[in-house]
């Protein structure tokens, strides 16, 4: 399970990693005066080169010293400062100086950061895992290594060496799921901190010419000052963010090599589950197996990637968050944490739709991937199949041991200065049905602040049952954004016969939708208050036949304040049309109140704390009655998150996530409540050893006359050794076990007697050993 989905009543969402938070674009008007810097005019104004030298060595800390070049060395490499703020003050000198040295060697590129900080003992640093130092101080590089402004990889360490890197799009922003393998060096100091970056050129995909031009963002992070600052100066004015980079020149002759990645594993395991597809119920497992596995990769051209898996296992990856899936009237999203789905996952976003969704892929026995950029062309092809389908049936169905295949192409080509044209084609085919969605999409941008897209596809699909559907679908969206004003237009118009969701996400047939948002934001100078303004949405839905589906008015306003602290309230004033079509318990179109109020509390102002709050109350329908159809419901929804740093080493997160539903009418009368607790606890022996504890308990208590919901309880832990040297060579050990209430006509107990609901029974455990390597050649 993932974040809640309180999208019906309208609730603002919590902010992104502080490491990736703004990565914004480039219009310098200050005078190139830096060491090995100069300037070229651009459409939006004056854009920094930089030119970077070859190195002899690799920097190390001790060229630094005092943070300020100590030898000879160190001062042979590109230098840019005069770093700017995007915030709070847009285009204001940054607080803190901070200097950046550049340099190359035949295998990698170094960055090196000089952070000064006149407050040096209130520099947020934390020993945790990779990707996790989200609050703490953070230095980050941006390299367009096609200098096409679309697309980047984004590196990132907190200020002891904590990494995190991520790929960003000018389309879908950033996608930190993405791993490789680089190195860093941090060390706080008594007047702020140095960190070193070391990124082989294996790691990264760019054209094989020998004079090599990038793209360059460099950034750092002060969250106790909400500061941003950015070399080149990032126009918040300007909407984007590749599209103001600086250039950074001098890379000649380099080459990822032959680029060719092993990395098998083998993994050994105990486990034991309850099987209660097949009749009757009964328990399953071994007492000891094994399976090794591998990925592969290869790179051609030094710009396309091909990725191979046979035998994935992914034992290793975290549960997801919790996230309410009782009583929606739609599938809720949980976003992809398989390494084989990761890199160079955005080549497969489209604009409109998700047309590829690759949570629909549970458990592939091979799988190959090709993406990778060619002059203007970017490709993705995907192939997988998925042996799920005929797994979840009883041995005694006809599919069952039958295997899905996925078949994926997205093709996309540069056009003007910032915009792209797509086709993407998806088919999905299992045991004489399929799935089969094919489409041409754009995305543009002109000016400083204007962008514009659209994505027309049809799909066609036969089930199992041998029916037919198919149908059209379009979207169209368009707007204007600047670091203080917003506001967007979006149509779409779906058939009554389009199918997304069996290699996509879930696009919702018969149905057409008009919505408009604007926004305003004030940043008053010298205040305890960042920005605060009003926002406003307005939306309507309907139907083929013209009937009013959902028709939504959302106003609210948001207040960003000094250290990291946000609060927003909202209130939707909403109603929903249900149809028998949707609900066969229905006779005829009835019409439910939908709205309600909202409230978004978070907080960094603690060195050691961050918190989150989030309440949602308000009408909305109950879809899941006891009998009779849907009916008027009461909902209250709150979901808290906190994390604690008692040591330099340890990070508790606990997360509570409360959901009461009231009959509308009868306001004391409870349909359910739902209640679930998850405690993260992280220590962290050093940046590669580190144990980890998740204990995760949720009950839910129904009245079986108002709501087909069961009670229930559930209780899972586990526990996680990890020794990761890098991406790909990894040691991991670990437990894992589930309790829970059982059905009382589904299984018996040990003694044979019939389990009661409110008996705990362990319906699955697992010991696993998993051990990785990965090979470059």
């Amino acid at each position: 399970m993932k974040t809640i989905c309180v999208c019906l009543l309208g609730a603002m969402l919590p902010v992104t990693s502080a490491v990736f938070a703004q990565i914004p674009p480039v219009n310098n008007p200050q005078d190139a005066t830096a060491n090995k810097m100069a300037a070229a005019t651009t459409s939006t104004g004056v854009r920094k080169i930089l030119r970077i030298p070859k190195i002899e060595r690799a920097p190390v800390l001790e060229d630094f010293a005092n943070l300020e070049p100590s030898n000879t060395f160190a001062l042979t490499m590109g230098h840019a400062d005069g770093f700017t703020q995007r915030n709070p003050t847009d285009g204001a000198a940054a607080s803190q100086r901070t200097d950046a040295y550049l340099g190359y060697d035949s295998s990698n590129v170094y960055v090196v950061f000089l952070c000064h900080d006149d407050h040096a003992n209130l520099i947020r640093s934390q020993l945790t895992k990779r990707e996790t130092a989200d609050t703490d101080d953070t230095v980050t590089v941006i390299f367009d290594t096609y200098q096409d402004q679309r697309r980047g990889y984004v590196f990132g360490s907190n200020p002891i060496g904590i990494q995190q890197e991520g790929l960003y799009s000018e389309d879908s922003g950033v996608d930190l799921s993405w791993d490789t393998v680089w190195n860093t060096d941090g060390k706080r100091t008594d007047n702020g901190y140095i960190v070193i970056m070391s990124i082989p050129f294996r790691s990264l995909r760019f054209s094989h010419d020998d004079l090599q031009k990038w793209g360059i963002v460099l950034h750092r992070n002060i969250p106790r000052n909400n500061e941003d600052d950015y070399w080149p100066y990032v126009n918040a004015k300007i909407n984007g963010r590749l599209n103001q980079e600086a250039w950074m020149n001098g890379l000649e002759h380099i080459s990822p090599g032959r680029n060719i990645e092993l990395n098998p594993y083998g993994i050994w395991r105990a486990d034991r589950s309850l099987n209660n597809i097949d009749t009757p119920a009964h328990f399953e497992g071994e007492q000891l197996g094994g399976r090794v596995g591998a990925d592969a990769k290869f790179v051609i051209k030094d710009s396309l990637v091909l990725d191979l898996t046979v035998k994935p296992d992914f034992s290793q990856v975290e549960s997801d968050e919790p996230q309410i899936t009782v009583n929606q009237r739609f599938p809720v999203f949980f976003p992809e944490k398989r390494p084989f789905f990761l890199e160079n996952s955005n080549y497969f976003n489209t604009p409109g739709y998700t047309l590829l969704y690759t949570r629909n892929i549970v458990d592939p026995e091979y799988g190959a991937r090709l993406t990778g950029k060619l002059g203007k062309w970017s490709l993705g092809a995907l192939f997988a199949n998925d042996k799920s389908p005929g797994e979840v049936v009883p041995v005694t169905d006809p599919e069952f041991g039958k295997k899905a295949q996925f078949y994926v192409a997205r093709v996309a080509y540069d056009v003007f200065n910032r915009s792209t044209i797509g086709v993407m084609y998806t088919d999905r085919e299992f045991d004489g049905s399929w799935n089969r969605v094919g489409g041409v999409d754009g995305n543009f941008r002109w000016k400083k602040n204007y962008f514009a897209n659209f994505q027309v596809l049809e799909s066609s699909t036969r089930d199992l049952q041998g029916n037919y559907f198919a149908g059209p679908a379009i979207n169209l969206y368009a707007g204007y954004s600047s670091q203080k004003f917003q506001a967007n237009s979006l149509y779409q118009d779906n058939s009554n016969g389009l199918n997304t969701s069996e290699v996509g996400f879930f696009a919702r047939p018969d149905y057409r939708r008009f919505s408009n948002f604007i926004d305003y934001y004030w940043r008053p100078k010298n205040s305890f208050i960042v920005a605060f303004g009003p926002n406003f949405f307005e939306g309507t839905n309907w139907d083929h036949e013209g009937v009013r589906l959902d028709y939504q008015i959302n106003p609210g306003w948001h207040f960003e304040f000094k250290h990291s602290t946000f609060l927003n309230f909202s209130y939707n004033a909403a109603r929903s049309a249900l149809r028998p079509k949707d609900y066969s318990t229905l006779t005829d179109v009835r019409d439910y109140a939908n709205g309600g109020r909202s409230i978004y509390f978070e907080t960094n102002y603690f060195k050691k704390l961050n918190f989150w709050v989030q309440g949602v109350w308000g009408d909305t329908p109950n879809v899941i009655p006891a009998s009779g159809p849907p009916a008027q419901g009461f909902e209250r929804l709150y979901n808290a998150n906190l994390t604690v740093k008692p040591l330099t080493q340890l990070q508790i997160t606990t997360t509570y996530l409360a959901d009461w539903w009231e009959d509308a009418v009868l306001r004391n009368h409870t349909l359910y409540n739902l209640h679930v607790v998850r405690s993260k606890w992280n220590y962290q022996i050093n940046k590669e050893m580190s144990v980890r504890f998740i204990g995760q308990y949720n009950t839910t208590q129904s009245h079986p006359e108002l709501v087909a919901l069961d009670p229930s309880k559930g209780f899972n832990y586990d526990f996680l050794f990890t020794y990761l040297i890098h991406p790909g060579t990894a040691l991991y050990v670990g437990y894992n076990t589930n309790l829970s209430t059982l059905d009382p006509a589904l299984i018996q107990g040990p003694n044979g007697l019939v389990q009661r609901p409110t008996q705990f029974i362990n319906d699955g455990r697992q010991v696993f050993v998993k051990l990785s390597y990965l090979f470059r050649f």
